[in-house]
């Protein structure tokens, strides 16, 4: 029997990529009264950037290797791995040409616990990428179209957690108290309280 795994988003879930993006478009765009509060929708396309010009800036600024981890992530997925879970990254950086690299580093430069990262190909649902991971006990991931694939996958056996952002508030509020087994968490460490 395989053990029960974790699969962890990275992005704005592990660590805290929004404020490199928010500096970015104050910086690209010169306006100071740009926040990420105000992102109703992370995937959509800000202050008339296109995804190209969004994937360029991340490269030049090196958001994904100066990115800063989440207060608790070291030591949730360090509890989580001395419980006996597989930790599974899935990270939808498919369309950074050094992405793997890069993101395998930063999470050992970050001390972050981890047994394997997937690299979700640029348009793919992390639902697909995971189907060859058995046994999932827990999906937690800051985008509810990733999270609500999975919870209808019926793969997950414990929970799929969205963890809370900005631009997710007003989609979960459409599934909130309809399964208890898809839930909102505002910060990692609450993962274990689900255990």
């Amino acid at each position: 029997m395989t053990n029960p795994a974790i699969i962890l988003d990275l992005d704005d879930t592990l660590g805290n990529i929004k404020e490199r993006l928010q500096n970015i478009y104050r910086k690209k765009t010169g306006r100071t009264d740009i926040h990420y509060r105000d992102w109703k929708d992370f995937g959509s396309v800000h202050y008339d950037f296109s995804f190209d010009d969004l994937t360029q800036f991340f490269i030049e600024d090196n958001t994904l290797r100066l990115m800063r981890p989440h207060a608790g992530t070291i030591e949730t997925t360090a509890r989580l791995k001395s419980l006996g879970y597989d930790i599974h990254i899935v990270t939808a950086r498919g369309w950074h040409p050094d992405a793997q690299a890069i993101t395998e580093g930063w999470l050992t430069e970050n001390n972050i616990t981890f047994d394997q990262v997937h690299i979700v190909p640029f348009g793919q649902c992390k639902e697909e990428l995971t189907r060859t991971i058995p046994n999932i006990a827990f999906f937690v991931d800051d985008r509810i179209d990733h999270c609500l694939a999975m919870h209808k996958s019926g793969r997950v056996n414990k929970q799929v957690l969205v963890y809370a952002q900005p631009w997710n508030e007003d989609q979960f509020v459409e599934h909130e108290g309809k399964d208890d087994s898809f839930q909102r968490i505002e910060d990692i460490r609450e993962i274990l309280r689900f255990l």
